[in-house]
């Protein structure tokens, strides 16, 4: 039988990665992205693998809005 601290450590193992740096978020929205999910899904969808911190992911998408939207209209960034 398994104690306290043995079920701690399989636990532990098993814990999600964490995304804190914007160029890991930025490379997790591309690869989920690439597979066909919504913007509107890429946070819940991240979430199911991840634990990110979220004023980070929400600086990468409103930094790739912008982008997207200067390119799209001409200005050069």
């Amino acid at each position: 039988m398994l104690g306290v601290m043995e079920i701690y450590r399989v636990v532990e193992d098993h814990a999600k990665k964490r995304l804190t740096e914007p160029v890991d978020i930025a490379k997790a929205i591309l690869a989920v992205s690439a597979k066909g999910v919504p913007a509107d899904r890429l946070l819940p969808e991240l979430m199911k693998i991840f634990y990110i911190d979220l004023d980070q992911f929400n600086a990468v998408i409103h930094g790739q809005v912008r982008n997207q939207t200067q390119r799209n209209s001409g200005v050069a960034g």
